[in-house]
């Protein structure tokens, strides 16, 4: 295991010990929505079972469009818990402005 795999399993570990003994604690805050690291983990959960039903291999790359968002949070997460990579395919953010890198 390299050094990017020890450290995206280091934060999945985490994210799932703050779920655990912190269900109810703010986890992600965007623009007045809330996400609490119980709803976190179980919507992470469900991607990764969706992406895992669909056969993806170990460090497949998924590409990801979406707006900075609760829901790009989620979705990064699950890709991540589902042992797939993260191909961002947006350039801009949902106002047409650039995103910074």
């Amino acid at each position: 295991m390299n050094f990017s795999q020890t450290s995206m399993t280091d934060f999945i570990e985490l994210v799932r010990t703050q779920a655990s003994k912190n269900p109810h604690n703010i986890a992600v805050y965007h623009r007045n929505q809330i996400l609490n690291y119980e709803q976190l983990e179980r919507r992470s959960n469900q991607l990764a079972h969706y992406l895992l039903s669909l056969k993806i291999q170990p460090e497949q790359l998924i590409g990801l469009c979406l707006p900075r968002s609760i829901l790009l949070t989620e979705a990064m997460l699950g890709i991540l818990k589902a042992g797939a990579a993260m191909l961002s395919s947006c350039s801009k953010s949902a106002s047409g402005t650039s995103v910074p890198s």
